[in-house]
């Protein structure tokens, strides 16, 4: 998973519901779904996976040779680069989970 993403999601998404559902003194219904939303929208328009996997590519190389000591084959870059797009799917869906936990934990 991409900590720095999973990050950048929460402080987006649950960290705000939290503070609203806590500190706001009006019941906004729904609330929850505008959250869920935003992270909708951040993953359609800022993270699209062709974008990420060409820009991916060329650095691939460098890092898995740096990281194994070797100059890595094919597959081995093709799994690295899969990992890091599965590391961002797998973000996404972390920080949807907690914010849908956090409504229905202070909700």
């Amino acid at each position: 998973m991409n900590i720095k993403l999973f990050i950048f999601l929460i402080m987006v998404s649950a960290v705000p519901l939290a503070l609203m559902k806590l500190y706001f003194p009006w019941e906004i219904p729904h609330l929850h779904f505008f959250f869920i939303g935003i992270l909708i929208v951040i993953r359609i328009i800022f993270f699209q996976d062709e974008n990420y996997k060409k820009n991916l590519k060329p650095n691939a190389r460098g890092e898995l040779q740096k990281k194994i000591g070797r100059v890595p084959s094919d597959s081995e870059v093709i799994d690295y680069i899969d990992k890091k797009m599965t590391g961002r799917g797998v973000a996404f869906i972390a920080a949807f989970v907690l914010t849908f936990s956090t409504f229905i934990l202070i909700g």
